[in-house]
């Protein structure tokens, strides 16, 4: 009698350690995950939280929606991972490679939120999409009204930086409304940050750095697919990634990723991973390191690439030493300078341009094409797989290897 008192004594404190008003002790350590789910041409990113807790942001397409991404790629996809419940669902924009694949997930998987950039003005087939959400009974929701402007799913921090109310007031000279109306996120666990942009272009992303709303993100989802109409200098520069992926389709007709934007990230020492080369690819961080994953079909993930603590924290001091006051020759140039007028050249004399060493000039294009590889090789942390795949497409007459 005694010892079945005591099983019940354990079994209710076990009972009251799991309710809701009280902490648990082996609970789930922290952790966010981010999957590039390969859909084709075409954005579907995954969320995941502790506790089976899933964002979906797009979901893939094509115009018509003749391919059926939906039921034959990203819901299949979905249940290999486990998914069937999603909080929220996010459709960035109004483009056929970023919503159609949800009609599929309105109707197979339970959804608690449908956002969208905005209801007014749309197409017909939007109207279809959010018309079955409402008929699902899923709360439908605009993030150009200001909604869920910063939230916290357990420890992970997450803000909606765009669509803002007024959004269109502020943006100037865009050359493709439908893309620069596309939602932002952005959720950061610890040191480690991801950054969602959608298909925003230059307009949109001058909005954005206009108003102070991009910082420094550690995987960067590159906008519009690699496209040559985003990604300005100033963007990649703010935002500074450790890495970048991409949704792109294998041979794709746009070109992408376009040679210069992928340029622009690895002369930073940032990678470029994109799905029609490396597949269905997923970031997990426990708030310190990040790791990279191959996931295939069937089999375990490959573990592709991995940042410890020390990796993420040299990528945190970089920053910190490029806004650190560089002094050095500059101040032995000024105290040079205090006491004396500088001469004004009245004209300049036209002056040929020389090598910089005789050596230089003797080599031929192919010796100096091979020393610029191997400087931009030890660059960008000696990864050249993206160049040498540009230079095959530039032999196909596809695109300029990203050198020329």
């Amino acid at each position: 009698m005694r010892i079945r008192l005591l099983a019940l004594l354990v079994l209710a404190n076990l009972c009251g350690a799991c309710s809701p008003g009280t902490s648990v002790l082996f609970d789930e350590p922290p952790s966010l995950c981010l999957t590039v789910l390969d859909v084709g041409q075409g954005d579907a990113l995954l969320l995941s939280f502790p506790h089976d807790r899933h964002w979906l942001v797009d979901g893939g397409g094509s115009i018509g929606g003749e391919l059926a991404v939906g039921n034959k790629r990203l819901l299949p996809a979905l249940r290999r991972l486990g998914v069937v419940h999603l909080d929220k669902v996010f459709m960035t924009h109004a483009h056929a490679d970023h919503f159609e694949g949800l009609f599929a997930v309105l109707e197979s998987l339970e959804v608690d939120e449908f956002w969208l950039p905005s209801r007014f003005n749309t197409k017909p087939r939007i109207r279809a999409l959010v018309g079955r959400a409402l008929r699902k009974g899923v709360r439908v929701l605009e993030a150009g009204r200001g909604g869920l402007p910063e939230s916290r799913v357990g420890p992970v921090r997450t803000q909606l930086l765009y669509p803002f109310p007024g959004w269109k007031k502020a943006l100037v000279n865009s050359h493709s409304e439908s893309n620069d109306s596309s939602i932002v996120l952005r959720l950061a666990l610890g040191d480690v940050s991801f950054l969602l942009t959608g298909d925003i272009e230059a307009a949109a992303e001058r909005v954005l750095l206009g108003r102070g709303l991009i910082e420094r993100s550690t995987v960067l989802k590159i906008p519009h697919h690699a496209s040559k109409s985003s990604s300005t200098p100033a963007f990649v520069n703010a935002v500074d990634p450790l890495l970048a992926v991409a949704g792109i389709g294998r041979d794709n007709r746009f070109g992408f990723p376009h040679a210069s934007v992928s340029r622009r990230y690895l002369s930073r020492g940032a990678p470029v991973f994109w799905t029609a080369r490396h597949g269905t690819i997923r970031l997990c961080t426990d708030g310190f390191s990040l790791s990279l994953e191959q996931l295939h079909e069937q089999g375990s993930p490959t573990l592709h690439r991995f940042w410890d603590s020390s990796s993420i924290a040299g990528w945190q001091d970089k920053a910190n030493r490029s806004l650190a006051p560089s002094f050095g020759d500059k101040s032995e140039d000024c105290t040079a300078a205090v006491g004396e007028r500088p001469v004004r050249q009245t004209h300049k004399r036209k002056t040929r341009r020389r090598p910089s060493s005789p050596v230089s000039a003797t080599k031929g294009k192919g010796e100096r094409k091979k020393e610029a590889v191997h400087r931009i090789k030890e660059h960008s942390g000696g990864s050249l797989d993206e160049r040498e795949w540009q230079r095959s497409r530039s032999q196909r007459k596809r695109l300029r290897a990203p050198w020329k």
